[in-house]
């Protein structure tokens, strides 16, 4: 079992590409504790068991879940198996869907638990308390608003497709974090694009809606792009080697962006690449899953691919 953490921020997302600023803005608020709060993300596209499971081995002593109106009704039936599973783990709701009116969701939900539980823990109870002083306020409430309007008029996910393929990506931003320290709100951004031009089309987009907003930008970590090559040596030798394999046609699919192939690409612009891995679901999310079934598979051809490369070399 995984070392068990005090506080699990748990968020279940619309999808697998989004991303929930509250729980990192929770934990990046609680410093002194970042040793005792864990961060899980799920969606609501996932089953509900692989989400009590992920729980489960947190095993957490408080599970602090985040509620949107695309959840609230996912949340409802996960915390009724959480408690089946860890009935001392204390569970505390946040967010719009719960907040507006917290007393009237606490009876709703504890109707419906203690029906459930009428048999097996009859005593079952949920409470709501006053805070007992004065929360600390982070900022003014002119700061405040501001910040959520920039947040609000950030651009997020895919910005730019190919006009002759739909299925490629130009560019595309997500918000990674929020955090707030020493009277600054930093939001950090990650872009992403496979052609260096759509990259900082997006950073000139960033900057213009920092001046207008009295932000300021701070461009790290650029990495060049990687685009792709219809006349790729690499590619056809792929495909052939491929077919030789299994007697089917290798399917080829354009990447929005890799940051070890983009930093080679950069280096060495002629070099010819691709990007070969074994099949995975969930990619940059903490829910990232790697078929074990397509290790073996993915080895074979990878070894055939370099013989058949020192060949022809």
């Amino acid at each position: 079992m995984a070392e068990r953490k005090h506080i699990l921020l748990a968020a279940i997302n619309a999808k697998y590409i989004h991303s929930n600023l509250a729980v990192y803005s929770l934990k990046a608020y609680a410093k002194k504790y970042q040793d005792q709060i864990g961060l899980a993300e799920y969606t609501i596209n996932q089953n509900l068991d692989d989400i009590l499971k992920g729980i489960y081995r947190d095993h957490p002593e408080v599970l602090c879940i985040s509620c949107y109106i695309w959840n609230i009704s996912y949340v409802k039936n996960l915390i009724r198996e959480v408690h089946k599973v860890l009935p001392d783990t204390a569970i505390w709701l946040g967010g719009p869907e719960v907040s507006y009116d917290a007393r009237k969701v606490l009876e709703d939900l504890l109707a419906a638990l203690r029906e459930e539980y009428a048999n097996t823990d009859p005593e079952l109870s949920l409470t709501l308390e006053p805070l007992g002083h004065e929360a600390d306020q982070a900022m003014d409430e002119a700061s405040g608003r501001r910040c959520a309007e920039l947040m609000y008029l950030l651009p997020y996910g895919v910005m730019k497709y190919d006009s002759c393929d739909r299925d490629v990506i130009l560019n595309s931003v997500n918000t990674v974090c929020v955090t707030c320290e020493n009277g600054v709100v930093e939001y950090e951004q990650m872009i992403r694009s496979p052609i260096d031009a759509y990259k900082w089309e997006l950073v000139d987009r960033l900057r213009i809606l920092a001046e207008l907003t009295g932000a300021s930008l701070v461009v790290q970590d650029s990495y060049s792009g990687w685009p792709f090559r219809k006349d790729s040596p690499l590619q056809q030798l792929c495909c052939q080697v491929y077919n030789r394999l299994t007697g089917q046609e290798l399917k080829i699919e354009k990447l929005n962006s890799c940051a070890e192939t983009g930093e080679i690409a950069g280096a060495i612009p002629d070099m010819d690449i691709v990007a070969l891995a074994p099949w995975g679901r969930g990619a940059h999310t903490p829910r990232e899953h790697l078929d074990l079934d397509t290790l073996q598979p993915f080895w074979e051809f990878l070894t055939a691919l370099l013989r058949a490369m020192c060949e022809e070399a």
